[in-house]
């Protein structure tokens, strides 16, 4: 189990969620969880290996 923070845009997520897939894991759970700057948020997933 993975839980991680990142700052990206909105628009940047579907390509990150996609990647994380790809790489194998199940996406449990994806939140913006603030904002840090003009239109970029930081982000919250939870991760577990398939």
């Amino acid at each position: 189990m993975i839980h991680s923070y990142t700052f990206k845009k909105r628009h940047q997520i579907p390509g990150l969620l996609r990647g994380f897939e790809e790489e194998g894991y199940d996406v449990l759970t994806a939140r913006r969880c603030g904002n840090v700057a003009p239109c970029v948020s930081r982000w919250v997933f939870d991760l577990k290996k398939a």
